[in-house]
């Protein structure tokens, strides 16, 4: 027969495994916002890299198919409902389903994002048979500009990243840490 000395060594008591729980789930909750703020910082990495590649894609269609080629936000006052990359073939600066060509539609931003603001108004943006950006009416002023997309609520500070599109119709994300009125506009 085993010596009952040997027995005990041989597992974990119940206070034992208790104790090692509670330091486990100490280290999760402290884990547990860094993790938060890695998925919403990749949320707004991948928001822009999406818009970015929209104003791309509408810059390349307007080339290929020699019309004007718009990336208009769904809501009529920011990108935070999403946007659509159209090929204006009736020329009247407005998607209708029957006429243009639906080149790519994007919804709701994720979770955590937000559309936080346009420089110089933009609700959209069109570019012209040369791929070169245009304003869409006289009204609308200058046709470069910059759309700013970040984490709302924003519990980790200022992280805002700014799509920049030039005259030429050229994109880049720009990295801010400051708010996207400091977003340059060319």
């Amino acid at each position: 027969m085993p010596n009952s000395a040997v027995l005990r060594r041989s597992g974990f008591t119940l206070i034992e495994l208790m104790v090692t729980l509670a330091i486990v789930a100490i280290l999760a909750s402290l884990a547990a916002p860094q993790f938060q703020r890695t998925i919403a910082n990749s949320n707004l990495k991948s928001t822009a890299n999406s818009f970015n590649a929209a104003i791309l894609q509408a810059r390349s269609e307007a080339i290929k198919n020699n019309r004007s080629t718009y990336v208009q936000n769904t809501s009529g006052t920011d990108f935070s409902q999403g946007w659509i990359v159209f090929v204006d073939n009736n020329a009247n600066s407005t998607f209708e389903s029957g006429t243009d060509t639906l080149v790519l539609s994007s919804g709701p931003l994720a979770g955590g994002v937000a559309s936080i603001g346009a420089l110089t108004n933009k609700t959209a943006f069109r570019f012209d048979s040369n791929g070169y950006l245009r304003t869409i009416s006289a009204a609308a002023g200058t046709p470069n500009g910059s759309v700013g997309f970040g984490l709302s609520p924003n519990p980790w500070g200022d992280n805002v990243r700014c799509i920049v599109v030039a005259l030429s119709g050229r994109a880049r994300i720009v990295s801010q840490a400051t708010t996207v009125s400091s977003c340059p506009t060319t």
